[in-house]
């Protein structure tokens, strides 16, 4: 197991145990980042869309605040992973751009890809 596995398991054991779960040796420590590595990829890409789409006054933050700060999503790669050589070009123009009319933020919304389910589990 990789030093970055390690240290992913470690903090999906302490979360498990933050939420007052048992320690056991014998659950295995792949089981909490078996669980826990997907939820909080999970967590993260509805945090993103919710940044990008949400509604400010529930979120507490502006919409494409993370376009603004150039903040490197999960959003943002897959939608830059699957984009058009013009996508990519106005993507280009409107990260890091301070000031984001609401029409920017819907030109990039549009350009963004929809987020593909993981593929099937075969066990």
């Amino acid at each position: 197991m990789t030093h970055e596995k390690r240290l992913r398991a470690a903090f999906c054991y302490w979360g498990w145990r933050a939420a007052g779960q048992p320690d056991s040796d014998a659950l295995p420590r792949e089981l909490f980042t078996d669980f826990g590595l997907p939820l909080g990829e999970a967590f993260q890409l509805r945090d993103d869309l919710l940044g990008l789409f949400g509604d400010p006054d529930r979120t507490g933050k502006a919409n494409g605040d993370g376009i603004a700060a150039h903040r490197p999503t999960a959003l943002l790669a897959l939608t830059w992973q699957d984009a058009t050589g013009a996508q990519r070009h106005e993507l280009r123009k409107m990260l890091g751009r301070r000031s984001l009319d609401e029409a920017s933020v819907a030109r990039v919304g549009r350009s963004c890809t929809p987020p593909r389910p993981p593929p099937a589990s075969s066990t």
